[in-house]
């Protein structure tokens, strides 16, 4: 079965002042979206804190692409990176790029 999600894209929109949701659109309804919770904790250090996708759409590999989305942007902006949230470490253990573990925070 096709997933027609591959066509979809990642929006990126950022909350108050320091907090922010990467977030992909589901089925074009604002109640159907997969998020990745992040919040700056320092200058140039995000924390990565929380994936959620609706139970609807668990095992189609959207947090997968959230958390590349989330990673990608951190090497892109030459952030540093603290993963609070579970699955991006998953994410890293699973995909130990050389480009994201050296924007990582210890």
């Amino acid at each position: 079965m096709k997933s027609h999600l591959t066509s979809l894209s990642l929006l990126l929109s950022h909350g108050h002042c320091c907090r922010g949701i990467l977030s992909r659109s589901l089925t074009g309804g604002c109640h159907d979206r997969a998020v990745l919770l992040y919040e700056y904790v320092g200058k140039r250090i995000v924390d990565l804190q929380h994936t959620e996708v609706p139970d609807a759409y668990r095992g189609r590999g959207i947090a997968k692409h959230l958390a590349k989305a989330a990673l990608d942007f951190v090497v892109e902006e030459d952030l540093r990176a603290h993963l609070t949230c579970w699955y991006i470490q998953k994410y890293v253990k699973e995909n130990p790029l050389p480009q994201y573990l050296e924007h990582l925070q210890p």
